[in-house]
């Protein structure tokens, strides 16, 4: 496979790639770190790949490993049952695109967050640190992270909500 048409089919997949690879590790520096391997590996064989159906498989199959791999590192036991695991990878074509309009409607809403509450979601879903890590870090207590927490998702699900409404009007 020419390395150009490589680079563009796992670009064009990248979203069936990542989601799956955020289920399973959920940190979201470690799913672009992951993606890139996956990326560099394929490019070091690309004389390997018959076609974009053998690379992507290929890519499912080691991005999972080095999502599973990830886990086992950091003292993780695998979180999911195998089964489960391998339904994940089946996202169709379709379902990628939902959910990329979701993410780019929460990328989107996340800007009309107040900057504490911003720190407050990156710090629990960027960093992964738990709740009572976060309240240790902003300076607060363990209830008052929950509260806050509940009301952000729940303006950012409305806010989400409202710009999906929007586009399919």
């Amino acid at each position: 496979m020419v390395e150009t048409d490589l680079v563009r089919s796992l670009l064009e997949a990248r979203i069936r790639l990542t989601v799956p690879i955020w289920s399973i590790v959920r940190e979201s520096q470690t799913v672009e770190d992951i993606f890139q391997e996956v990326v560099l590996r394929a490019l070091k064989q690309h004389d390997q790949f018959t076609d974009e159906g053998h690379l992507m498989a290929w890519s499912r199959t080691t991005a999972k490993n080095l999502a599973v791999d990830f886990l086992r590192q950091r003292g993780k036991s695998q979180v999911m049952d195998a089964g489960v695991l391998d339904r994940i990878w089946t996202i169709s074509d379709e379902d990628a695109q939902g959910l990329k309009e979701r993410q780019d409607a929460l990328r989107n809403c996340l800007k009309t967050v107040p900057p504490r509450q911003r720190e407050m979601i990156r710090l629990r879903y960027g960093e992964g640190l738990s709740c009572a890590e976060v309240a240790t870090r902003i300076g607060t207590t363990l209830d008052a992270i929950y509260k806050r927490l509940s009301r952000t998702h729940s303006q950012l699900r409305k806010c989400v909500e409202v710009a999906l409404q929007g586009e399919t009007s």
